[in-house]
């Protein structure tokens, strides 16, 4: 009698590229001081050895196997003509609204396979697909509704002493926010009204009350909360689950707003051409 074989087992397929990424690129209105001290002219344009600085963010993106599209938000989609990864199949270019709140909410309600979102700017140019695929794997594990990023003072401190200078105070610990957010779902828009009002919470105090409430700003003052402290406050009052995932890169908090991280930007980028060349 013959013997049975066990038919052939099918490797199972990979996961389907689950996320779009929305690329926040206007200018906020008069910061073209940046821009205008390197002869760009838009900021998303300054020279990164040779490229636009919002290139080197969609090289990431368009390589990284879990974006499935790119969505840029400018206020001028003139502004790209001269970036040829904006013509990539997966990238499409929106106007940009009078907010980041708004900004958002226009890009990611306009068709309903827009959730899951990851949102990120186009000053991140140490955007790395390492970076992404653990932020992505830390939302998934979590379930959570909402993200945003986190790195600790110290691993920063200890690499890029100047990388950053000021630093949330939490009773836990120091960290500096990254400029990586997740939307897990579309009611997970409702989250992002925190920007409604701009960004910038260390510099805008009205803003920060805005955003957090009274209530938690004192308590933040007075080092009372951890990090996952505030998580838990923000997610009750929202009514979703959102959490603050740390990131172990100390690149991660650097984006181009001074000339002092311009000059770090670029070090890092040149550096990881020449290990790579």
């Amino acid at each position: 009698m013959a013997e049975l074989k066990e038919p052939a087992k099918t490797p199972p397929a990979a996961a389907a590229p689950a996320y779009t990424v929305l690329l926040l690129a206007a200018q906020r209105r008069g910061d073209d001081r940046l821009s205008a001290l390197t002869g760009a002219r838009h900021k998303c344009l300054i020279d990164l050895h040779g490229r636009p600085m919002i290139a080197w963010v969609l090289d990431t993106l368009l390589a990284a196997p879990m974006v499935r599209q790119v969505l840029i938000s400018i206020e001028d989609a003139s502004v790209l003509a001269g970036v040829s990864e904006v013509a990539a199949a997966r990238v499409q270019v929106i106007t940009s609204a009078d907010n980041l709140y708004a900004s958002v909410e226009r890009a990611l309600t306009g068709a309903p396979g827009n959730c899951p979102a990851l949102i990120t700017t186009a000053d991140n140019p140490l955007l790395s697909v390492e970076m992404l695929t653990h932020f992505c794997s830390e939302l998934e594990r979590r379930q959570a509704d909402a993200a945003a990023t986190m790195t600790r003072a110290e691993l920063m401190r200890a690499k890029y002493p100047k990388g950053q200078r000021r630093f949330y105070a939490f009773r836990d610990d120091e960290y500096s926010n990254c400029n990586l957010y997740a939307l897990a779902n579309a009611r997970a828009l409702h989250a992002a009204k925190i920007f409604q009002h701009g960004g910038q919470f260390r510099k805008k105090i009205i803003r920060t009350l805005r955003a957090f409430g009274l209530f938690n700003v004192i308590l933040y003052k007075l080092r009372a909360l951890t990090l996952n402290d505030l998580a838990e406050r923000l997610s009750h009052s929202f009514g979703l689950r959102l959490t603050f995932i740390t990131m172990p890169f100390p690149e991660a908090p650097i984006d181009v707003d001074n000339e002092r991280t311009l000059k770090i930007a670029r070090a890092i980028i040149g550096q990881r051409l020449q290990e790579t060349s």
